[in-house]
């Protein structure tokens, strides 16, 4: 495979908006099972809401803090029955844990900030400006964090992580995880200059189904992303002024590559690990943000906050009555694993009923176009462009319901 890195400079694009007329809203219906599906959606908060009193939740020691580190650390899970609340906090603490590097990467607003400065500064010169990108972005120490994980992922101790840009989300598979049986991996809002590059690099990939139709709008935010377009795309149209503009998903093609086989991954991560920053356009590059349950090199260890129980007011259909129920929720990165072992502690606690809201990274919308199996057990495969973002559980009739959109 020819790797051509002369002088490539790539940069990612603005996330894809939707027209407006392209959303209308379909007739919702209740997908139902026993067993909730694997959503593999990044979770950025959550919240927890039953008529059932959660306040179990809230008397966490400092003991059980080690005793969920340890937990999470374990390679073998131990079994444990949620029956008991020091159990269920324990669980539900560990669940909250995941490593990530970098930790302290500038904000989009301080990067703007950080780069007006280096502009109005006459007298810096290249090499000044680049050791001051050097020490924001801190590239060496990325590479290597990236390489190792990737390292630990293609030998199976990482079953899967993400790779998070400013714009779009990669998630690597392992074999022992993918449909496949081979490394995948999976990259959402991919770009026509994204596209182009690759296929010159001779990285194959598999564009995947758009299973809903939708036309997406796309605006070409810098001048690369016009050198990288290519006219020979069917359904791809030029737009010389950067206006946003409609494109059709080409033979019902969605943005979603899938990179299947050891040759593709490799050739993906090659390409990541090499790819140049500039100053160009107003932009301070930020490190990309990799994320595991597992342990990696230069990583960091983090934990989602869980709040304490609240009590809540819900009108009740139908009458001028509200009906109280508690409330516990969740700020911070979840894991798909994560989020499922949370579903099973609430719900193996509850008396009657609960919701589950989430909010998703919209960068991570399109992973779930490539169903992967559950490790945990045999559910339902969910298939779907958007996120598993709104779950409910009935203690009745012991099930799960999602809602749907109509195709």
């Amino acid at each position: 495979m020819s790797l051509n890195r002369k002088s490539v400079v790539t940069k990612e694009l603005e996330v894809p908006t939707i027209l407006k007329d392209a959303t209308k809203t379909a007739s919702t219906k209740y997908t139902k099972r026993s067993t909730p599906p694997l959503d593999w959606a990044l979770k950025t908060s959550m919240s927890i809401t039953s008529p059932d009193d959660l306040s179990w939740c809230d008397q966490r020691s400092s003991s059980e803090d080690i005793a969920a580190l340890q937990w999470f650390n374990s390679e073998q899970h131990p079994q444990t029955s949620t029956a008991d609340p020091e159990s269920a906090r324990r669980r539900l603490m560990a669940a909250a844990y995941h490593w990530t590097y970098p930790t302290n990467a500038p904000s989009i607003p301080q990067a703007q900030s950080i780069n007006r400065l280096l502009k109005s500064a006459t007298n810096m010169t290249a090499n000044d400006k680049a050791s001051i990108s050097e020490m924001f972005s801190r590239s060496s120490e990325w590479k290597q964090s990236f390489t190792a994980l990737y390292q630990s992922y293609r030998n199976g101790a990482c079953s899967h992580f993400y790779y998070v840009g400013k714009t779009w989300t990669i998630l690597f598979q392992h074999g022992s995880l993918s449909l496949s049986g081979e490394l995948e991996a999976t990259l959402t809002y991919s770009t026509p200059g994204l596209r182009k590059v690759l296929r010159d690099e001779d990285i194959g990939f598999t564009q995947l189904p758009n299973i809903t139709g939708v036309i997406a709008v796309q605006s070409f935010s810098s001048k690369h992303d016009l050198e990288g377009s290519d006219d020979d795309e069917p359904g791809e149209i030029s737009n010389l002024k950067g206006k946003p503009f409609q494109l059709p998903k080409e033979k019902g093609l969605s943005d979603t590559l899938l990179f299947k086989s050891n040759a593709e991954v490799h050739g993906l991560f090659t390409y990541l690990l090499n790819l140049k920053a500039s100053y160009e356009d107003g932009f301070l590059y930020q490190s990309p943000c990799l994320i595991s349950s597992t342990p990696f090199l230069h990583a960091a260890l983090k934990r989602a906050q869980i709040s304490k129980c609240r009590v809540v007011s819900r009108p009740v259909e139908g009458s001028e009555r509200v009906q109280k129920e508690y409330r516990v929720e969740i700020q911070g990165t979840l894991l798909p694993l994560a989020v499922k072992v949370i579903w099973a502690v609430f719900t193996d606690r509850l008396a009657t009923k609960c919701s589950f809201n989430a909010t998703s990274d919209p960068r991570s919308h399109g992973l779930n176009l490539r169903p992967l199996h559950d490790l945990s057990d045999d559910g339902e495969m969910f298939v779907s462009p958007k996120a598993l973002d709104q779950l409910r559980f009935d203690k009745d009739s012991h099930e799960y319901a999602w809602p749907t959109v109509d195709k």
